[in-house]
């Protein structure tokens, strides 16, 4: 008994079938992925779910609801977030600029957040926004530069 193949286009269509439930449930996945504040975060493409990522696992993003604190420098607040938020989407130049900003802030070093935020507001193509936002932190900064001025003997 000679052997016979079942049905030519059987193996076709499984498949297809096969390739289609890959492309819908695995590629592209539901999920944009992406780093904010150094946080690892992640956005449904559908629903437009926000989760973050913690050491228990993704838990639902419930950062609409909080506002990150104004911290204060040589008693003068300077609105970091505001900064922080306006050149999220501004580029790594921007980053490593707010960073420094931190830093020298953290550290009491006015002049040299002055030189970060100067060479932020250079960065080319920022919005009025963000530029507004520089010149709002700037000037914060130049008042705390002055309390600490006045606060020494």
């Amino acid at each position: 008994m000679a052997y016979k193949p079942a049905r030519k286009g059987f193996g076709l269509a499984v498949g297809l079938v096969f390739a289609l439930l890959w492309l819908a449930f695995v590629w592209p996945t539901p999920w944009r992925e992406y780093k904010s504040a150094s946080r690892n975060m992640r956005v449904n493409r559908l629903t437009g779910k926000t989760e973050t990522l913690s050491s228990y696992g993704w838990e639902v993003n419930r950062q609409s609801n909080w506002k990150a604190p104004v911290p204060t420098y040589g008693g003068v607040q300077v609105n970091m977030p505001k900064l922080r938020t306006a050149l999220e989407a501004a580029g790594p130049v921007a980053e490593v600029c707010i960073s420094n900003i931190n830093r020298a802030l953290r550290y009491g070093k006015y002049a040299d957040a002055l030189a970060a935020l100067d060479r932020l507001g250079q960065i080319p193509g920022l919005t009025d926004a963000q530029q507004e936002a520089v010149n709002e932190v700037t000037e914060q900064v130049k008042q705390a530069a002055k309390s600490q001025e006045a606060a020494k003997p």
